[in-house]
């Protein structure tokens, strides 16, 4: 298995990952620390200062509840523990519950902070760093996340639940779950088949607990379903300054004229409360003002009947997306978020936001971006002789440079010409040629100008047939790197990279993510 390293100068593909890294200096004030080893020393002094040891124990407390049913592996066992010391610390990534928890580069931002950990722990040794991975289990997008594709096949959940996705009944997953392990049917007790018999549970945060913990506890791992009332109550002051002072509107106006003025879109909307109402059936509701009141749904509150739900049930309050940065780093001592592009531009709004809230905020990472081939893919990248860092082009660019048209082609016109020239030079010295040397002559001519063109046409088809293989093969290498148009991680569920059923892939990962170099990883056979 061979493991390429492209820098993201290299690699002008995304927008996102271009955009982050090349404006850092542009946007310094808008993302704290820039995301390198030596900078993680002053984040875990600015982070030690201001997450005391309450916040340690009540967050120690919620996850100990929640794994108590569970297996310890040590190393888990050994990251529960230690969040309690002033000298742990969080390195945490997130995402929606996806269906199997596809597609791939779920499990590559898990990857990333695991691996980031590690380095972590060689290069400040006195201090205890914790992969967390935060379930976006207050989620409402169900049309985001009922889809997996995998060996050409889109499998959907049909489910009609709506509400917080977290709480939805697995029931009907067990059929879809049986879809999955056809797959793999030759090899019934392979690592992926056992990884799939994890999925279980009374619930879609249930079951993705599960697998993920299956697949990364040994690791160390951890957890976290915040859709908790005891953490919630940590955030009240946070909820009540959202229902005061709408502040995060007014921070986030203030930051997005300053990413305007420097050509970058917002990812998100920001509105004038950035907070959810969770009702009975499981219905998440945006809250709105009108004039001096609250409306949630049909209902109307003033504000102090709302301060007062607040502070009797604050677990009934959801973040939306610009809110839930601010809670995350409130219950989490946390230094780093990884991310994709797009999420670490909705992370760009919010500096301002997070000094308003006296909140430290976290160092950025771009989460690793990577591309895996097959032997057959690589093979016919081999054979095309173009460096992969050109290969993310647009289809006909790297059609023109694999073929380098100009060399390629003969040029029949230069050899008509020759060939025109012979039969001159042939009939200047025919002068004393008998009508009979004449015929032959012409005879052996014609014959001569059959093969020339044949040869011509033989060539060309020989050359055609090659040019129309170079563009199946460019046109498969493409599909490969962006089946449908999109990042292979952004479609495909990562078993698909694992057609015998074996996690060995998984297993390499761990030694090659290297998540401190800033590039997009190409896996090949």
């Amino acid at each position: 298995m061979n493991f390429n390293h492209i820098s993201y100068d290299e690699f002008k593909h995304s927008q996102h990952i271009n955009e982050f890294y090349s404006k850092q200096e542009i946007v310094q004030e808008l993302i704290g620390l820039p995301y390198n080893i030596e900078n993680f020393q002053k984040q875990i002094n600015l982070k030690q200062n201001s997450f005391d040891l309450n916040k340690r124990k009540i967050l120690s407390e919620v996850l100990f509840e929640n794994y108590k049913q569970v297996k310890l592996s040590a190393r888990l066992q050994q990251n529960l523990s230690q969040l309690n010391k002033s000298n742990t610390f969080t390195i945490t990534t997130g995402h929606q519950l996806n269906l199997f928890a596809g597609p791939a580069y779920f499990f590559y931002k898990i990857l990333h902070v695991i691996t980031m950990c590690n380095e972590l722990k060689i290069n400040y040794p006195n201090c205890n760093f914790v992969p967390v991975f935060w379930m976006a289990s207050e989620d409402h997008d169900i049309e985001e996340i009922r889809k997996v594709f995998v060996f050409g096949k889109e499998l959907i959940w049909k489910t009609k639940q709506e509400g917080c996705v977290g709480n939805f009944d697995c029931k009907g997953l067990s059929e879809l779950l049986d879809e999955f392990k056809e797959f793999y049917k030759n090899n019934p007790s392979s690592d992926i088949v056992e990884t799939l018999n994890s999925y279980e549970g009374n619930t879609l945060s249930k079951a993705t607990f599960n697998l993920l913990n299956y697949l990364f506890g040994d690791k160390g791992l951890i957890i976290l379903d915040a859709n908790n009332k005891n953490l919630k109550k940590l955030c009240k002051p946070l909820f009540l300054k959202e229902i005061n002072e709408m502040f995060i509107q007014k921070n986030v106006n203030k930051t997005n004229e300053i990413l305007k003025s420097n050509n970058i879109k917002n990812q998100a909307f920001v509105r004038e409360i950035n907070l959810f109402f969770i009702g009975q059936n499981n219905k998440r509701e945006r809250i709105k003002i009108k004039k001096n009141d609250f409306v949630i749904g049909d209902a109307i509150f003033t504000k102090n009947q709302l301060i007062e739900m607040i502070d009797s049930s604050p677990e009934s309050f959801s973040p939306n997306v610009l809110f839930r940065p601010l809670y995350q780093e409130l219950i989490l001592p946390n230094l780093c978020y990884v991310g994709g592009g797009s999420e670490l531009k909705y992370w760009m709004q919010l500096k301002n936001t997070f000094l308003s809230a006296k909140i430290p905020f976290p160092i950025l990472s771009q989460r690793k971006t990577l591309f895996y081939l097959n032997k057959s893919i690589f093979s016919k990248i081999q054979s095309l002789k173009i460096p992969i860092v050109d290969l993310f082009k647009n289809q006909s660019e790297i059609f023109k440079q694999s073929l380098n048209l100009s060399k390629q082609q003969l040029n029949w016109n230069k050899t008509d010409n020759c060939f025109e020239g012979f039969l001159k030079e042939v009939y200047t010295n025919t002068d004393h040629f008998s009508k009979s040397d004449i015929t032959s002559l012409n005879a052996d001519l014609r014959k001569i100008t059959k093969v020339k063109e044949s040869i011509i046409k033989k060539v060309d088809k020989i050359n055609n047939r090659r040019f129309d293989q170079i563009k199946t093969d460019i046109n498969k290498i493409h599909s490969c790197f962006f089946p449908d148009g999109t990042y292979q991680e952004r479609k495909l569920h990562f078993f698909h990279f694992c057609p015998d059923g074996n996690l060995e892939l998984m297993d390499k990962l761990y030694s090659e993510f290297e998540p401190f170099n800033n590039s997009v990883l190409i896996v090949s056979e």
